[in-house]
């Protein structure tokens, strides 16, 4: 993850949570991460919770193996680099 991230910028902190096969609604999604059954450190639900993270990405799409993936990518402080800034560029035209 953090070499996908570092590819646009510079992040202070990095965070992320993975979901896989799920079907359901992203709202569902959300509260399965939240509540974290089955999962003995509650890492998801830290993630969400934490508030130094003032940036958050989310994604779902296809996964060859489960179906379907969701993704939550969380940040802080954000300087874009060069890429960053040549893509935000080109995508307001």
């Amino acid at each position: 993850m953090k070499n996908r991230c570092s590819a646009w910028g510079k992040w202070n902190r990095l965070g992320e949570n993975l979901q896989y096969g799920a079907t359901r609604s992203g709202t569902d999604v959300i509260m399965m991460l939240w509540i974290d059954g089955g999962v003995p450190s509650r890492g998801h639900r830290d993630n969400i919770m934490d508030d130094s993270f003032t940036i958050t990405g989310i994604f779902t799409g296809p996964n060859i193996k489960y179906g379907l993936e969701t993704g939550l990518q969380y940040g802080d402080e954000f300087e874009c680099n060069a890429a960053c800034k040549a893509f935000k560029a080109k995508s307001r035209v």
